[in-house]
């Protein structure tokens, strides 16, 4: 596994102590797997947005109190605005060019102003800690696919560094390949996969780097056909 921008934002919702402490226990374990060379960023939304930390991980593991373990969290919210979290997510990704991107999202489920589908559609790999027992299960569906979901209880150490490892390794975005090694340029999944038959991409590479957005497209048409059939009378 090579270096990555790992980006970590923390919606400050009010929630019982314990959950967030296993929160950034999780957080620290994710960064502790990263290697030598990867850049982190951490945010805080509450009110307002704080840049906690920017730079690399060696920078990190010598500050004399990291942040995600030690910071003193006293500002929650009952509200998060949609438009804000998904706006600063989007902006935590533009750190050093050419290093695969990996987000991390801290939460619990709670009122949210707007919608945040616009973090989906940004198709960064995406990890969220939440609490899935919650009637509301809109920021689970940020994830990049229900395998990246984790709880602050019952925490699977194993997924993660197994998700980690392998999502490191695609160096694109989850709808873009590289078509050949020691290229620069990500191409749309799309243009290699049939678009009505994702499944038939031959070449075993772009199968690979290509499955998010093959399993994306599957699930929607499973979805559409699932709606077809309760349209029938």
């Amino acid at each position: 596994m090579g270096p990555l921008l790992f980006s970590v934002l923390v919606l400050a919702m009010y929630h019982p102590a314990g959950i967030f402490v296993n929160q950034m226990r999780i957080a620290e374990y994710a960064i502790s797997l990263l290697p030598s060379g990867s850049h982190i960023h951490i945010g805080f939304l509450a009110y307002e947005y704080d840049d906690l930390f920017d730079g690399s991980k060696e920078e990190y593991e010598n500050s004399q109190c990291p942040v995600l373990t030690h910071f003193n969290f006293e500002s929650y919210v009952v509200y998060i605005n949609a438009s804000f979290a998904t706006f600063n997510y989007k902006h935590n990704f533009k750190g050093p060019p050419d290093l695969p991107q990996i987000g991390l999202i801290l939460a619990t489920e709670s009122r949210v102003n707007g919608d945040m589908k616009g973090i989906k559609e940004l198709k960064k790999k995406t990890y969220v800690v939440v609490e899935t027992k919650s009637s509301s299960k809109g920021l689970a569906d940020l994830a990049t696919s229900p395998d990246h979901v984790f709880s602050p209880y019952g925490f699977d150490g194993n997924r993660l560094s197994n998700l980690l490892l392998n999502d490191a390794q695609q160096a694109c975005d989850t709808d873009m390949y590289l078509p050949a090694p020691g290229s620069k340029q990500c191409q749309l999944c799309r243009n290699a996969c049939d678009l009505f038959l994702p499944l038939n991409c031959t070449n075993p590479e772009i199968q690979r780097q290509c499955k998010y957005f093959t399993n994306e497209l599957v699930y929607a048409d499973n979805n559409e056909s699932i709606e077809e059939t309760r349209g029938i009378d």
